[in-house]
């Protein structure tokens, strides 16, 4: 997401064109939150296209309830 508008395109062309539901990210880029003001191009866009952003594994909890902290921390698979 170091260009924020083509992050968003990127985001646009994967939802549309290839299926997917989202995207997963980290929490900063190059030490900016993602509630910076420089990412608003991107949230916009994902909220127009109804995007689930997941940083970090924390959305995961909301599609699997019963997976511990220590699964989303370490990132086990729980499709065994």
């Amino acid at each position: 997401m170091a260009d924020n508008l083509e992050a968003a395109n990127e985001l646009e062309r994967a939802m549309r064109h290839l299926g997917l539901k989202g995207v997963q990210g980290l929490t900063n880029v190059a030490g900016r939150e993602l509630s910076d003001a420089s990412f608003s191009p991107f949230w916009a866009k994902a909220e127009e296209l109804g995007a689930l952003v997941d940083h970090d594994g924390c959305a995961l909890s909301i599609f699997y309830p019963g997976l511990s902290a220590f699964q989303l921390a370490t990132r086990q698979s729980v499709f065994r």
